[in-house]
């Protein structure tokens, strides 16, 4: 009567509507109306939801338990009198309880509730994927706050390594993959030379941005030439100019600029038995020594140039450059070239010096000093590998993602993703390097580059079904730590050292687990 009363202050008609037309309505507003005066609203609300849950929680929880063959074993062995089991059976269930019909285990001096194997994906997307992507022994830490399952952090750990969020946005920390590969010196002046170009800089009184810079392998003599570009035009005036001075190089290493990949600089160099070297892109390291000449360079224009005048001063610092004592061969490039060390001033305070002003045979400097540089070059070969490692390893047609430049969009870039893909590997080349290239859904030209190993990750569906007793529990109840060969999702891999392994000889006899114990420790 309340509504009938509420209703009066509104002018309406009532019409009625068969049940039948009435096919909108849900269970909710069919259910109906308690006629028992004084019932609550929780009472009332209680009532409606007992039309729509027909199956509980735990109902749903305890038949996924017992429909697990495993599971189903053990809560057998539980429910029989103790005096009933055997060995066997005693050793396999002492860590494990019944609980309400429920199945828990024991861990760490906590009962958590034993997941059967069709709840181990959603508890853990719901701990990973819906708890902010953490890292392997965060999200197996959490998890088993409430819940442990046979084989759990190997299963995170293959959960993650397939996590595409993972994937295109975490850094691998720790060692990086991809062992140093030191280019040997040259057994004459020029026979290796490097590269590259510096700026741009202000543009000088002379219409000069940049320097084309090229530095010998062996003598580390500097060549500095100014530029107006870095055209490929511009390139081969100056490879002239050098080739005319210094004659052809054996080899010439340079980065992957459009003036260096061009056909017409390729065709330069193969018509005149120059191998031509290109590194990987976005790795400078790879052509370190005119990489490390180029921040001397800057570093005394800086001191010393005015803007619109940094190209008068660059014969300058190349003499400088070239008669400044090397650190390992204690020699200037200027003197392993020519024999001697040259005079350019100090005037008449230069007879007060003792040193020795005698020509040498270049050649004797040649061999002593490429003896001590290879020694040099091992030494920080055994530094840098020491930090690094060589157990990642991509075949053809794996797929694979790759570091990504930021794209400068106007705002921060901060929240872009680190890397590029999906990308396939098509060709395995030395010293680490791959060839990779776009996945493309048509023929059209896709994207193709060189790249070395530390910059790209894998991507792989890993089995679901996994023989987990290498990752299940000790006999005393903790997590396995044992090293698996599977890397999380930083990229790291936490398997043994193949070099450091002790080949163990023990009999050819192997002694397999039965089926149903593969799962479980049974010690």
């Amino acid at each position: 009567m309340r509504w009938y009363d509420i209703l009066q202050e509104y002018d309406f008609d009532i019409y009625h509507r068969p049940g039948t037309k009435m096919l909108h309505v849900d269970a909710l507003s069919r259910d109906p109306v308690s006629e028992q005066e004084g019932e609550t609203l929780d009472e009332v609300l209680a009532g409606r939801l007992d039309v729509c849950v027909s199956l509980k929680t735990e109902d749903k929880v305890r038949m996924a338990q017992h429909e697990d063959e495993e599971l189903r074993r053990i809560c057998n062995i539980l429910q029989k009198p103790e005096e009933q089991r055997t060995k066997a059976e005693k050793g396999l269930v002492c860590e494990y309880s019944l609980e309400g019909s429920l199945l828990y285990r024991w861990y760490q001096g906590r009962l958590l509730f034993l997941m059967p194997r069709s709840m181990r994906k959603s508890i853990v997307v719901s701990a990973h994927d819906l708890g902010g992507h953490l890292s392997v022994n965060k999200t197996v830490c959490k998890i088993t706050q409430d819940f442990w399952f046979v084989g759990l952090r190997r299963y995170v750990k293959l959960h993650i390594r397939m996590c595409m969020e993972c994937l295109m946005t975490k850094k691998p920390r720790g060692r990086q993959p991809g062992l140093l590969h030191p280019i040997p010196p040259g057994r004459r002046p020029f026979e290796v030379v490097h590269a590259d170009h510096v700026g741009p800089f202000v543009t000088s009184t002379e219409g000069n941005r940049y320097i084309l810079v090229l530095v010998d392998n062996l003598t580390k003599y500097v060549c500095l030439f100014p530029v107006t570009d870095t055209s490929t035009e511009g390139v081969l005036y100056v490879m002239d100019e050098f080739i005319n001075r210094f004659g052809l190089p054996r080899k010439l290493i340079t980065d992957r600029g459009s003036c260096f990949t061009s056909h017409r600089f390729e065709n330069y160099c193969e018509s005149r038995g120059v191998t031509h070297i290109l590194n990987s892109t976005r790795r400078p390291q790879a052509n370190g020594q005119v990489e490390r000449i180029n921040s001397t360079i800057l570093a005394m224009l800086i001191s010393r140039a005015e803007e619109g005048q940094w190209d008068e001063l660059l014969s300058d610092v190349q003499k400088q450059i070239n008669n400044s004592e090397s650190k390992v061969t204690k020699l200037t490039p200027f003197e392993m070239l020519h024999g001697y060390r040259p005079r350019f001033e100090l005037g008449r305070l230069r007879d007060l010096s003792t040193t020795s002003e005698e020509w040498v045979c270049p050649s004797e400097l040649w061999e002593e000093a490429r003896e001590e540089m290879i020694r040099s070059k091992q030494r920080m070969k055994i530094a840098y590998d020491n930090h690094r490692h060589n157990q990642t390893k991509y075949t053809v047609g794996e797929v694979v993602v790759m570091t990504r430049v930021p794209v400068s969009t106007g705002e921060s870039t901060k929240l872009q993703e680190r890397y590029r893909g999906p990308l396939v590997v098509t060709e395995v080349l030395s010293n680490d390097i791959y060839r990779v290239a776009q996945l493309a859904e048509d023929t059209r030209r896709c994207f193709a580059t060189t790249v070395h190993v530390s910059q790209l990750k894998s991507w792989k569906i890993g089995k679901e079904e996994l023989d987990e007793s290498e990752g299940g529990m000790t006999t005393s109840g903790e997590l396995s730590m044992e090293a698996e060969d599977i890397p999380d999702e930083a990229g790291t891999i936490t398997g043994h050292n193949e070099e450091e392994s002790t080949d163990m000889r023990r009999s050819g006899r192997v002694r397999k687990k039965p089926v149903r114990l593969q799962d479980y420790d049974s010690q």
